[in-house]
C-alpha cells in the first residue's frame, strides 16, 4: 500500500514559508442541520452528484487504518485538525490507525494550491500517481480554492493488489487472483490509498477547525465532489462556496453517507452502493428535520 512520500519540509518548501490560521472552537460534536426531509429520489440526486469516481464500477473507500496528517498549519492546530478527523473516522467506521503513523490522508493549506500541485508535478511526481495528464491540468488551473484527489487500487478479497505486467509480456494484461466469482457482486473492490486535500489559505479566514477538518474528512474518506449553490441538503461540501450557508460542522446527512459506505461490503456494484447511500440520507434527513 501506497502511502506519502511528502515530508513537512519538503511541503513548506514546495509552497512558500508561513502558516494558515483557522478559529479555535470549543465544539467538538456533529451538528444536525434542520431542513425539509428528502424523498428517496432527491437523496439519490444528492447522492450521484456529490459522488466522483463512479465510473471505476465502485465508490472506493479505505480499508487500510486512516493516518490524517496536516501541513501549513501551526503546531496546536494541526493537532485540533488531526484529532477532529480521527474522531469523524471512527464515527462513521472507518478504522483508525495509531497517533505514530505514516499519514495516508494529508490536508495541506498554502497561498497558491495550483502552484503547489505544479511543483508536485515537476519534483514529486509520485504523488500524483494514477491521476491522468488532463486531471492534473485542471488540477493546476482549477478556479476553486480546493483541490482534492485520491489515488486507488483493486484488490481481491484477501487485499492482494492488481499485479502489473510480467517480465515476459510486458506488453500483456494485468492480472488479478480471485477466490470467488458471482453473477451479483465483483470479486474485486476499489479502494482508497491515499487522500490529499489541498486549500488556499486566504479561502479559510473565518472557517473553524472542526469545520476545516469535518470538510477535510467528507472530502477523503470517500471521493466526493463539493456542493454549489445553497444546497437543499445540508452538508459541509458547502463549505468554501460563497453563496451558502455552510454548517458548523458534518450533518447528519454527511454521517450517514459515510456510514452507510463504510458499513457495507466492499465489493457491491456502485449501483447497489448509491441506492443504499440515499436510503441512509433519506432517513438521516428525516431525522435531522424533527419529522
Amino acid at each position: 500500500m501506497r502511502k506519502f512520500g511528502l515530508s513537512v519540509a519538503m511541503a513548506m518548501g514546495l509552497m512558500g514559508a508561513g502558516h494558515a490560521t483557522a478559529q479555535d472552537s470549543s465544539q467538538d460534536d456533529v451538528v444536525v442541520t434542520a431542513r425539509k426531509p428528502l424523498n428517496r429520489e432527491e437523496a439519490t440526486r444528492f447522492v450521484s452528484s456529490i459522488t466522483a469516481g463512479r465510473s471505476d464500477g465502485q465508490v472506493a473507500r479505505f480499508e487500510a487504518p486512516v493516518c490524517p496528517m496536516v501541513i501549513g498549519f501551526t503546531p496546536e492546530i494541526s493537532r485540533q485538525i488531526v484529532a477532529r478527523i480521527r474522531k469523524v473516522a471512527k464515527a462513521v467506521g472507518a478504522e483508525v490507525a495509531p497517533e505514530d503513523c505514516t499519514g495516508n490522508v494529508a490536508l495541506v493549506a498554502t497561498p497558491d494550491g495550483g502552484a503547489l500541485v505544479k511543483g508536485m508535478r515537476a519534483t514529486n511526481p509520485e504523488l500524483l500517481a494514477g491521476l491522468e495528464t488532463t486531471q492534473i491540468r485542471r488540477l493546476i488551473d482549477g478556479g476553486g480554492p480546493v483541490r482534492a484527489w485520491s489515488a486507488t487500487a483493486t484488490v481481491n478479497e484477501d487485499g492482494q493488489r492488481l499485479s502489473a505486467p510480467s517480465s515476459s509480456n510486458p506488453m500483456g494484461p494485468s492480472s488479478l487472483n480471485v477466490k470467488t466469482a458471482s453473477i451479483l457482486n465483483p470479486s474485486s473492490k476499489r479502494v482508497i490509498d491515499t487522500s490529499t486535500v489541498v486549500i488556499d489559505s486566504p479561502v479559510m479566514a473565518g472557517k473553524t477547525v472542526i469545520q476545516l477538518a469535518d470538510y477535510v474528512a467528507m472530502r477523503a474518506l470517500a471521493k466526493t465532489r463539493p456542493v454549489e449553490g445553497e444546497a437543499k441538503v445540508g452538508t459541509i461540501l458547502t463549505l468554501f462556496d460563497p453563496a451558502a450557508s455552510p454548517p458548523q460542522s458534518v450533518t447528519e446527512v454527511d454521517v450517514a453517507y459515510l456510514k452507510a459506505l463504510y458499513a457495507m461490503p466492499g465489493n457491491r456494484r456502485v449501483g447497489y452502493q448509491i441506492s443504499t447511500i440515499a436510503k441512509a440520507v433519506t432517513e438521516a434527513s428525516t431525522r435531522s428535520s424533527g419529522q
